[in-house]
């Protein structure tokens, strides 16, 4: 078959590297729920902090929202695995940078870069799957990537 690439099925490690990034948009605020208050005691001296912080936590999942269908577009203009892992990187280096900012302003710029992120991760994984497999297949992995999202909120 000159010029033409066989379909392939992506393996199990592959298929992990797609089910497990739906796990970031869930530990984007549990990972900070718990510090909410600690916060809220840090950055009290800002106006209108008790309206701020909370914005923490929900900025990522408007982000989204607002921001998955874009993200689809992109994927299909600029390649899914591609952006995907771009998407994995930035999300390390934004995820943890509440850590060292001292800023209210740049934790919430943080945190939309995290959002945007994550509907990155979640559009573009799941797009992933659905182009890797068929029928019952493609099936079982959505509904595991779904399950893991649960399980991953539960933990």
């Amino acid at each position: 078959m000159v010029g033409k690439m066989a379909a392939r099925e992506a393996g199990f490690l592959q298929v992990m590297s797609l089910v497990l990034p739906i796990t970031l948009a869930v530990m984007g605020v549990v990972g900070l729920a718990p510090a909410l208050p600690q916060l809220l005691a840090h950055f009290k001296n800002v106006p209108d902090a008790d309206y701020w912080v909370p914005m923490i936590l929900t900025t990522p999942a408007l982000c989204v929202a607002i921001f998955s269908a874009p993200a689809g577009y992109l994927g299909d203009r600029f390649g899914r695995r591609r952006l995907l892992i771009v998407s994995m990187v930035v999300y390390s280096v934004v995820g943890i940078a509440p850590l060292f900012l001292d800023s209210l302003d740049l934790i919430l710029v943080s945190r939309v870069a995290v959002g945007l992120c994550d509907a990155m991760l979640m559009t573009l994984s799941t797009t992933l799957i659905g182009d890797f497999f068929k029928g019952e297949k493609r099936d079982h992995w959505l509904a595991s990537q779904t399950a893991v999202a649960s399980l991953s909120a539960l933990v």
